[in-house]
């Protein structure tokens, strides 16, 4: 995922769901840079049929890290899909978000 400088993420909402499978179903990715404000949805938005967590970056906050577990979701007939199962932030200032999700793999 790239979506702009590093700097410019403000704030990061992540949702989640255990069916059929557990899995990060959309990330949402706001951004500020130069006074412009902007919105990037990575994945499925749909906000009120899942979990939902978000944080906010302190203004001199940006990421240093992400980590991800990911699992194999196998359905009857078709080739297995992989998934992201947990996600997890870590910043500069030594702060850790997350994990998010469930950690499968």
């Amino acid at each position: 995922m790239i979506c702009g400088p590093p700097m410019s993420i403000r704030g990061i909402e992540i949702h989640y769901g255990d069916r059929p499978i557990p899995c990060i179903v959309s990330i949402i990715v706001e951004q500020e840079y130069n006074g412009y404000k902007a919105t990037t949805v990575f994945g499925e938005d749909r906000r009120g049929a899942v979990y939902g967590k978000k944080f906010s970056l302190d203004p001199y906050e940006f990421l240093t890290q992400v980590e991800g577990y990911y699992g194999v979701f196998q359905r009857r007939y078709v080739d297995p899909v992989p998934v992201l199962s947990a996600i997890t932030f870590h910043t500069n200032l030594k702060r850790v978000h997350g994990p998010y999700g469930r950690e499968e793999k």
